[in-house]
C-alpha cells in the first residue's frame, strides 16, 4: 500500500511540474508573440527571456534589501542599547570624579565591553580603547580624555547612521552638560 501511494504521488508530482512546464512555455509563447509580434521571432525570444530575467532579478534584488534593512534595524536596537548604556557609564564616571567620589564598578564596565565587542563597529571599538588609554594615562578628566570621549560619540552617532554634518564637539559637551566658559564642570547632575 505504502509503495503504491509513493509511486502514485510521484506520478502526479511529475504530471503537475509538465502541465506547470507547459504553461509557462506557452504562456511565454503567447507574451512574446503578443508583446514582441513587430520583431523576428527569434530576437522576439531573446527580449522576452531577457525581460523575464529582469524582473526575476529585480524580486531578488528587493527581496535582499529588505532582508538587511529588517537585520540593520534589529542590529541598530542593540547598538542603541549598548551605546545608552557607554553614556551611562561614562557620565556617571566624570560626574564621580567632578565630586571625588569612588570609581565605577569595574563588573559593570566589563559587561559593557562584552556587550561593545558584539555590537559595534571596529571603528568604534578602536575609538573606546583610545578612550580607555587616555583614562589611564593622563589625569582624568583631562582635556584629551574629554575629546577622545566626543570622538567615540561621533563614531557611535555614524555607526548608527546617523550624521555628524555640523555638528562639533563644542556642541556635544554642552550636550552633554559640559560647559566650555567652566572646564571643570565636566557633567551635570541630573
Amino acid at each position: 500500500m505504502n509503495f503504491v501511494s509513493n509511486v502514485l504521488s510521484l506520478i502526479f508530482g511529475i504530471t503537475l511540474l509538465g502541465l506547470l512546464g507547459a504553461g509557462i512555455y506557452y504562456a511565454f509563447h503567447y507574451i512574446a508573440e503578443t508583446l514582441f509580434a513587430n520583431l523576428d521571432p527569434q530576437l522576439a525570444a531573446i527580449t522576452a527571456i531577457a525581460a523575464a530575467t529582469f524582473l526575476i532579478a529585480s524580486f531578488i534584488i528587493a527581496s535582499a534589501v529588505r532582508g538587511v534593512q529588517k537585520n540593520t534595524y534589529l542590529f541598530n536596537a542593540e547598538k542603541k542599547a549598548v551605546y545608552e548604556h557607554f553614556v551611562q557609564i561614562w557620565g556617571n564616571l566624570f560626574w564621580q570624579n567632578l565630586h571625588q567620589q569612588g570609581g565605577i564598578d569595574e563588573n559593570e564596565v566589563q559587561a559593557f565591553e562584552k556587550q561593545l565587542m558584539l555590537w559595534a563597529s571596529p571603528k568604534v571599538i578602536q575609538a573606546y580603547l583610545a578612550l580607555r588609554q587616555l583614562e589611564v594615562e593622563a589625569d582624568f578628566p583631562d582635556s584629551k580624555v574629554k575629546a577622545q570621549f566626543i570622538s567615540v560619540l561621533m563614531e557611535m552617532r555614524r555607526d548608527l547612521g546617523l550624521s555628524n554634518l555640523g555638528l562639533d564637539a563644542q556642541a556635544l559637551l554642552k550636550l552633554s552638560g559640559s560647559s566650555p566658559d567652566k572646564p571643570e564642570n565636566v557633567w551635570s547632575v541630573d
